[in-house]
């Protein structure tokens, strides 16, 4: 056992529910599954390019919701227990993630076209999403069909396999929390002009600035590092607390939308706006957590788009397969897109409450032992706590 971290001890490690997260993870899911019910009119697609930058939204909350998991427990417990780590997040991915697989490959290709058939009924391609390797399928030009969209998922899950083992290491190995915090920003450096020199050169394809692993590592690092940043209290508490940080937000939020706005598939160039996408989200995620009350809050906190948050996986799960479905029938588009979103949540609804939660409540067995029976919500300096003597603590969601 080493000594903790500077600075990391008492600072009452508890975690409890987020809801404004959810609501930003509802965002997300509905961009994507806006952007590719979209793509059933070819006419008007290309206004929804940049709803393929959903995507990073859970890139960023991943990213900054894993490190503060992992770190609660480094506090807790000086150590980060990997099999425990591993298997909460095979509970949480592997059932509703193999349900779809199999029923993509060997129920999907009786209903859908011909072509889109022989993609799903492809051994290869279900052997490479079985071992979470569809984006570099893709990445190499490789057309799998109903299976497209899992390239996210395999860079989480790779992201997963990495992370948590590479901070124990930095954790144990360095004695300063700057110092780590500087090598995570020094390989997201690395990573963005790596990025950049690849555009350059002009000799990678689209498919590799999307789907790439190294590419997309950005977001996830950029979502840890805001949790270090926050939870180690890096950032000034009265510059957390300003309206200098508020403004800061606001500027992220429009920034975002810049990014957005300027961001095309077939042009490879417009790639350059993902690294600062992903900056003003985390920026944004910072802001979120360390204010109780605003009207972003009650927006984000919308009963139905908490639901939608949090059944996000299953909808980002099924819904392709309902695009698929609907895409080669001779109905009316109007008719298309709502049979296949009213498919997509009724699916969606049914693995959530049938197979995932079930499986949800088995976490329960591999929390961290020294976290039972102890506090276990992550305090967080607000700004409501600087002007006023409450005590508040922030609200995670990792579901």
């Amino acid at each position: 056992m080493i000594a903790p971290l500077p600075n990391q001890q008492g600072n009452g490690v508890r975690f409890r529910h987020h809801a404004v997260l959810d609501g930003v993870r509802g965002i997300a899911v509905l961009m994507v599954v806006v952007t590719h019910f979209a793509s059933l009119s070819t006419a008007n697609y290309h206004y929804f390019y940049a709803g393929l930058l959903g995507v990073d939204i859970f890139f960023v909350l991943s990213g900054f919701l894993i490190t503060s998991i992992l770190l609660q427990e480094f506090d807790r417990t000086h150590w980060i227990d990997l099999k425990r780590f591993y298997a909460r997040r095979f509970l949480r991915l592997m059932p509703a993630y193999w349900a779809c697989l199999l029923f993509l490959h060997f129920v999907a290709p009786h209903v859908l076209s011909p072509w889109e058939a022989q993609q799903a009924g492809s051994n290869r391609t279900l052997f490479f999403a079985l071992i979470y390797m569809t984006n570099w399928q893709e990445v190499f030009g490789e057309y799998i069909g109903v299976f497209t969209h899992l390239w996210s998922l395999a860079v989480e899950e790779q992201f997963y396999l990495i992370w948590a083992p590479f901070l124990l290491a930095l954790l144990l190995r360095m004695k300063r929390q700057d110092s780590i915090a500087g090598t995570i920003l020094s390989l997201i450096l690395l990573l963005i002009v790596g990025f950049e020199l690849k555009i350059e050169l002009g000799t990678f394809s689209k498919n590799y600035f999307y789907g790439a692993t190294d590419c997309r590592l950005i977001p996830l690092l950029l979502g840890a590092l805001a949790s270090l940043t926050l939870l180690w209290r890096k950032l000034p508490t009265r510059f957390l607390a300003s309206r200098w940080f508020d403004l800061l937000a606001v500027s992220s939020f429009f920034g975002a939308i810049l990014s957005a706005s300027r961001f095309s598939v077939p042009v490879i160039s417009s790639y350059r706006v993902m690294p600062s996408f992903a900056l003003a989200l985390a920026i944004i995620i910072l802001w979120l957590v360390t204010r109780t009350q605003s009207i972003v809050h009650s927006t984000l906190s919308f009963p139905p788009l908490l639901w939608i948050g949090r059944v996000s996986y299953g909808l980002y799960l099924w819904h392709h397969f309902f695009v698929a479905l609907v895409r080669d029938q001779t109905w009316p588009l109007s008719l298309k897109l709502g049979i296949g979103v009213a498919l997509s949540f009724t699916v969606t609804a049914l693995s959530y409450y049938l197979l995932e939660r079930p499986f949800l409540k088995l976490k329960e067995r591999f929390k961290a032992p020294a976290a039972q029976g102890v506090d276990k919500n992550m305090h967080i300096t607000t700004k409501e706590e600087l002007l006023a003597p409450s005590i508040l603590h922030v609200q995670q969601s990792l579901s």
